[in-house]
């Protein structure tokens, strides 16, 4: 079963911050974990579907952090 997380990425503006992002988390992605990630970069908002039993939210807000970026929301759905 998956669970659904957003983020709202306030400082994600452009096609360079998306693969930035997408760069850092397929770092997580090599070490075995499998997840999908869809961005709106106008709304500044990436959502992660990933497997619970895998890993918890909080391993991508630290990813998405220590790669430069500022999470202004994070939602669980």
């Amino acid at each position: 079963m998956s669970k659904n997380i957003s983020f709202q990425i306030s400082n994600m503006n452009c096609g360079a911050c998306e693969r930035k992002i997408r760069t850092a988390l397929t770092d997580l992605s090599d070490d075995g974990l499998e997840f999908s990630l869809s961005f709106d970069i106008p709304a500044k908002e990436l959502k992660i579907s990933f497997d619970p039993n895998q890993t918890q939210a909080l391993t991508f807000k630290k990813t998405i952090e220590e790669a430069g970026f500022q999470i202004s929301k994070m939602e669980q759905a």
